[in-house]
């Protein structure tokens, strides 16, 4: 199956992504479409760091096409995503509210990566201060009163956070469905 989708445009340079899902190594080929003219097309051959987050393939499948000096929008545009074997189909343009919430989850995930490397630095901490303790046994080590405390709060704080990512997961999840099916309904001319 192939999916993906068109971002955004930037200097003239349309940036997305498209997938084969039934032959990851496949880097597809990209058309943008106005109307019946084609204004832009490429490969979808570029590494993208979310998407090797994303385990999308090796990640290697972002594409950034320049398209023809007139377009200067999103407007109109038409994303088809070619491959050999299995055919092509349409990637769906981001639409303003995809790339806020992009914008937001960005943000999040930049706190998020923050907020671990500060837990994870005062983890160490206290493992340094405890291994210390542990190979100097004769010596007196001074360790925290409230080690005991603050390893409870660490792993407060992970409780958490591990509920506060399964609800934002469910979410996600459940947004994804809702905007597919009402995709679906919108190509097939039902609604």
């Amino acid at each position: 199956m192939l999916t993906g989708r068109a971002d955004e445009l930037v200097d003239g340079k349309l940036i997305g992504w498209a997938f084969n899902e039934d032959n990851p190594d496949e880097h597809l080929v990209i058309r943008v479409m106005f109307g019946q003219q084609v204004v832009g097309s490429g490969v979808a051959n570029v590494e993208r760091v979310d998407l090797v987050e994303a385990e999308i393939g090796k990640g290697d499948h972002a594409f950034h096409v320049t398209l023809a000096p007139h377009i200067s929008s999103l407007d109109g545009l038409m994303v088809i995503a070619q491959s050999v074997r299995s055919g092509e189909a349409p990637l769906p343009i981001a639409s303003s509210d995809d790339r806020k919430i992009d914008t937001l989850l960005h943000a999040f995930g930049e706190r998020y990566d923050d907020a671990l490397r500060h837990l994870k630095s005062e983890i160490d901490s206290l493992a340094e201060q405890v291994a210390e303790h542990q190979d100097q046994p004769g010596q007196s080590v001074d360790l925290p009163d409230d080690i005991a405390d603050r390893l409870v709060a660490i792993e407060s704080r992970l409780d958490a956070a591990e509920v506060f990512f399964l609800r934002i997961d469910e979410t996600l999840r459940k947004l994804t469905v809702e905007k597919s099916q009402k995709k679906r309904k919108r190509l097939f001319g039902i609604f």
